[in-house]
């Protein structure tokens, strides 16, 4: 009898054991889990754009995670950040947080002196307007060569058939975005008139630079024809993660 006794009190003893640590073990995985939120990496100033390099993560264990999910960045959104423009001054450490991105639309194309900006058609047919991300990516444009020479012109008409490459170009809005399409959620603003870019120019003395008046020659000549677009790669220091 005491031999059964003994048996009964190992195994709630046991199961006692293995409930504490389960418990133990559910406590710990609150800490050892963590999820990874983006905070500021070094100061940035209001209307600076937002780059890879002034953002960084750090980890909040999930039993402390609460609702900062509901408020702020976590590292998978990165993309949304950068290529943005702070709408206020950020220190070091500081949380990037959702509310930020919902303020009022950038709206200043935040030009440079001796800085233009010009409107470009774009042919949307042969155009996907979410891979081009204002601040990060340039564009070149196809221009036929067989275009009509001016009346009283003496130029002679190429005889390359291989259309002209002109660019690169800034760009520093897709219509009426001027970050990424995901910028554009949380403030509940829908995309429009994407087949229109707005490039970066310089202007020196009224003249424009050569490429832009270039690609502005084209478009008078044919009465505003829309541009078949090549997107170029991200530079490192443009590029995210």
């Amino acid at each position: 009898m005491k031999g059964v006794q003994g048996l009964i009190i190992a195994i709630v003893l046991g199961l006692i054991g293995a409930a504490v640590n389960l418990k133990y073990l559910s406590d710990q995985s609150k800490f050892t889990d963590k999820e990874m939120f983006i905070n500021v990496r070094k100061g940035i100033k209001q209307g600076d754009l937002i780059r890879s390099d002034d953002l960084e993560t750090f980890p909040v264990p999930k039993g402390h995670v609460g609702n900062l999910a509901d408020i702020a960045y976590k590292e998978d959104m990165k993309g949304t950040i950068v290529g943005q423009r702070a709408m206020r001054d950020m220190a070091a450490g500081q949380l990037i947080l959702q509310e930020d991105l919902r303020t009022a639309p950038q709206t200043d194309l935040q030009l440079k002196p001796g800085e233009v900006a010009v409107w470009v058609p774009v042919n949307n047919r042969l155009f996907v307007a979410k891979f081009v991300i204002p601040g990060r990516t340039q564009v070149s444009f196809r221009l036929p060569r067989d275009l009509p020479t001016p009346a009283g012109s003496s130029a002679v008409p190429s005889t390359s058939t291989e259309p002209e490459q002109v660019g690169p170009f800034d760009v520093l809005s897709v219509g009426n975005r001027q970050g990424s399409l995901d910028a554009l959620k949380p403030q509940n603003i829908r995309p429009v008139q994407e087949d229109v870019l707005t490039l970066r120019a310089a202007s020196q003395g009224g003249q424009l630079d050569r490429r832009t008046a270039r690609v502005l020659d084209y478009l008078a000549r044919t009465n505003n024809r829309p541009l078949d677009v090549v997107l170029h790669a991200e530079t490192a220091a443009k590029k995210g993660p």
